[in-house]
């Protein structure tokens, strides 16, 4: 007995050192490709150097952090006090960064604080899942590893977090804030851990609101039903005592931002949601989801029937999370691009479940079935036809729920990651000729309101609105003018004033100078000129003081069109070397 007793002990931990190892060398597959990633965003510029850059929404956030760190204030634009972010803990981190970084290496930095995130989610979504694997007697080295490879598998996760989006850090938040909850389930006793990372995720986002209440709810139910009688006074003031240590956060936060801005909330909340009418928002938002429901809805129906039969809070919770995420979603009536980020923090988890789910209904039952006595004998040739039966299936649905992502994750030329480092390359081509050109107090407007400006540090103009409040306030162009995406109107991009940001304010450099349904051509056309500057095509207002125009090119074209920039080509018809620095195309699944 005691024999048998120390071969199955000595077996689980030949086992679990095996999961260990396959652990570690998913991790570093996962390292490796990240690498690649970030290598295939980077570019070299039009002066020669190799650049870094963020998603366009980060590289914003980065100019916060930049004014932030060298004492500016939390700003767009130095002495203009708009919040233009909805991100604080992502920005106070990126500026944490440029205290000590030069522009480039910060944000080079950002990217690989990404593959930080996405790891720390993977590694706390597994141990949750973990728990749900148990629960539902399918646990074992083999699947554990799965599952682990599943938590890292969903493609936005790592798309969001390694171009500097705040997305990792949220889901990195969120798997341990639930994995807090699931160890803490039976604990009538204020969890200081579980309301930090909370009240942090409010800081990352304010609308995690969404996954926050889900987690507290889970947290809420387990403290309720573990306690009875007279305890239940106790479970009730533990409870209370972690939701108003969440709401300091919030409240903490919602001060600073009155204080500091004069509003209790974002100006792109204004942006987004202001005079943008739910009968409106609604279908915008269903005809954004569609392709997401198409290669997940099969899959969120299963998990949230094998919860029920099962009667499994934490399984609710994990599939309620991707619930209420696009249920959000199609509330705010979409997002700039189809890679899904509102609901991306919750999928490590969800793809997890789903392996777990797969598991139970290949392995347990089959139990009552011929193959019971097999698998009562733990017999090899069964565990390992069960192992890739599972496996198989798993990676079937992984694959399903990446629909449409499989040129990103080959990178391969094409895809979102290719369209997204183009319009880069071009912002940044523009912001390196706009440095050797300007004076100070130059301006710049721009459409892409993050790279130019944060390169360049000169004040810009927001045509769009996110850090401009009058452009904030207006009315939504919900005429289909500022349509993609399966949208008829894009928030956040459908409301402008191109009279206003570019007649009236008159920057010194413009991106483009039409939107929508307004188109400048005509006016643009007698008060700016188009220049090439060493390949890169820069429109600036005629003779500007804040242009040293004894470095730019005597030959100049008025407007800033592409006939004013066939114009400027060489006589014989051939296209100057790699222009650049025409308005780049959004990148639009």
């Amino acid at each position: 007995m005691h024999e048998g007793t120390l071969t199955v002990a000595s077996r689980t931990t030949r086992s679990r050192a095996v999961e260990r190892v396959f652990i570690a060398l998913t991790c570093l597959v996962f390292v490796l490709w990240a690498g690649l990633f970030i290598r295939e965003s980077s570019f070299v510029s039009s002066d020669g150097v190799r650049r870094f850059c963020l998603a366009d929404d980060a590289m914003i956030s980065m100019r916060y952090a930049w004014n932030l760190a060298h004492g500016s204030g939390l700003v767009w634009n130095p002495g203009e006090r708009v919040e233009g972010i909805t991100n604080l803990l992502m920005t106070l981190l990126m500026a944490t960064l440029l205290l000590v970084l030069s522009k480039g290496a910060a944000v080079l930095a950002v990217q690989l604080l990404g593959i930080v995130f996405v790891l720390l989610t993977a590694f706390f979504a597994w141990r949750v899942v973990l728990r749900v694997a148990s629960e539902s007697a399918v646990d074992s080295p083999w699947l554990s590893v799965v599952v682990f490879a599943a938590t890292l598998a969903y493609y936005p996760l790592a798309y969001w977090s390694l171009l500097g989006m705040e997305t990792g850090l949220l889901a990195a938040l969120l798997s341990a804030a639930l994995l807090v909850a699931v160890r803490r389930d039976d604990a009538p006793r204020p969890s200081l851990a579980l309301a930090v990372l909370l009240g942090l995720a409010m800081l990352t986002r304010p609308d995690a609101a969404v996954f926050v209440a889900i987690v507290a709810a889970y947290r809420a139910t387990g403290l309720w039903r573990s306690v009875s009688g007279g305890r239940r006074g106790e479970a009730v003031r533990c409870l209370i005592t972690e939701w108003l240590a969440v709401g300091a956060f919030v409240f903490g936060v919602s001060v600073f931002r009155f204080v500091y801005y004069g509003h209790l909330t974002p100006n792109t909340y204004l942006l987004k949601l202001g005079g943008f009418a739910l009968r409106d928002r609604l279908p915008n938002g269903l005809g954004f989801i569609g392709p997401f429901l198409d290669s997940s809805a099969v899959f969120i129906v299963l998990a949230l029937v094998m919860a029920v039969l099962d009667l499994s809070r934490l399984k609710l919770s994990i599939a309620g999370l991707v619930v209420a995420a696009t249920a959000y979603q199609v509330w705010v009536g979409g997002d700039i691009g189809r890679c899904w980020r509102i609901m991306t923090p919750a999928m490590p988890l969800f793809c997890g479940l789903l392996v777990v789910e797969i598991a139970a209904l290949v392995t347990v039952r089959a139990r009552g079935t011929k193959a019971e006595e097999l698998l009562g004998t733990q017999a090899a040739l069964t565990r390992g036809i069960l192992a890739a039966i599972v496996t198989g299936l798993s990676v079937a649905a992984l694959i399903q729920l990446n629909a449409g992502f499989g040129d990103d994750i080959l990178l391969r030329k094409s895809g979102f990651l290719d369209q997204m480092t183009d319009a880069n390359r071009g912002n940044v081509d523009v912001a390196v000729a706009l440095r050797a050109v300007t004076l100070p107090g130059a301006t710049v407007g721009v459409s892409w309101a993050g790279a130019i400006p944060y390169y360049t540090e000169l004040n810009g103009v927001d045509f769009l609105g996110k850090s401009d409040p009058r452009i904030a306030a207006l009315a939504p162009d919900i005429s289909g003018k500022v349509a993609w995406a399966g949208m008829k109107s894009v928030p956040g991009h459908n409301k402008y004033d191109l009279a206003y940001s570019i007649q009236e304010r008159r920057p010194t450099y413009i991106q483009e100078f039409r939107w929508g349904r307004q188109n400048l051509r005509e006016w643009v056309a007698q008060h700016y000129v188009s220049v090439l500057y060493r390949g890169t095509f820069l429109c600036l207002l005629e003779n500007s003081p804040h242009v040293e125009w004894r470095r730019v090119p005597a030959d100049r074209e008025h407007g800033c069109d592409e006939s004013a920039l066939r114009a400027l080509r060489s006589d014989d018809g051939q296209s100057a070397p790699r222009v650049t620095g025409r308005p780049p195309r959004r990148p639009r699944r």
